[in-house]
């Protein structure tokens, strides 16, 4: 029977950022060397993700999650205009 593995650390969630109705959650995973940070874009309350990846460092990733959820917001809110 395998032994299930274990983990000492593991990926925490470091900061979540919004804007209108998306949200992204960046992580630090601590396994490795120089640490890599992780982003994940995703609609508020749903558990689909839109959009991820990673940076080498803690700003690089905000920054890029900030773009996203910002030109998602933007693309919604500018749909919703031309509709109505």
């Amino acid at each position: 029977m395998p032994r299930p593995i274990k983990f000492k650390k593991v990926a925490v969630v470091r900061t979540t950022l919004s804007r209108g109705g998306f949200v992204a959650e960046l992580f630090r995973d601590v396994k490795l060397r120089p640490p890599i940070y992780h982003y994940v874009v995703a609609r508020r309350g749903s558990v689909e993700i839109l959009m991820m990846g990673q940076a080498r460092s803690f700003a690089a990733a905000r920054e890029q999650a900030l773009f996203l959820i910002g030109d998602l917001a933007d693309r919604e809110a500018a749909a919703a205009a031309s509709a109505s």
